[in-house]
């Protein structure tokens, strides 16, 4: 995995992108089999229940906002231009709202019938200067791990 350089390095909020226990559902992976084709996913999935609030992780700018019955999304650009994704949401803030770590920027949106997608979860991508980077070597997780409240699982797909 490569590692996000320090000039655009954060740490994300404690209780952040969402509130209680964190279960990773997919990691990041370059390079995946889905539906018996070759994939990459270039983000991490958590699981969450529609209608669960969403916390930005950093303080920034709502970079773009999309709203649409298909899938939604919030992006948010941070003072040292990381854009950090938050996927499958209910969008709550508008284009160039200025928001702080630990804000509600939205909730888990249930997916349409035609969706390829059969579990509700929270997508999250991180973005610097082009490149895709793992979210979790922003998650404190070594912190998180020692509180009851936000503990990362590891899940393995079979």
């Amino acid at each position: 995995t490569k590692l996000l350089p320090a000039e655009a390095k954060f740490t994300a909020a404690p209780g952040t992108p969402l509130s209680g226990t964190l279960i990773l559902t997919s990691g990041y992976l370059p390079m995946r089999r889905l539906k018996k084709r070759a994939s990459s996913h270039f983000a991490i999935d958590l699981r969450a229940s529609v209608g669960t609030s969403v916390f930005s992780m950093t303080g920034g700018r709502v970079y773009a906002v999309e709203n649409r019955s298909d899938d939604s999304f919030v992006k948010i650009i941070t003072d040292k231009n990381v854009i950090v994704t938050y996927l499958h949401v209910a969008p709550i803030v508008k284009k160039d709202d200025v928001v702080v770590p630990k804000q509600q920027i939205a909730t888990i949106r249930k997916f349409g019938p035609n969706s390829e997608y059969n579990k509700e979860h929270l997508h999250v991508a991180i973005e610097y200067k082009g490149m895709r980077y793992n979210p979790e070597q922003v998650m404190n997780i070594s912190q998180t791990n020692n509180t009851p409240d936000a503990i990362l699982h590891f899940k393995e797909k079979k």
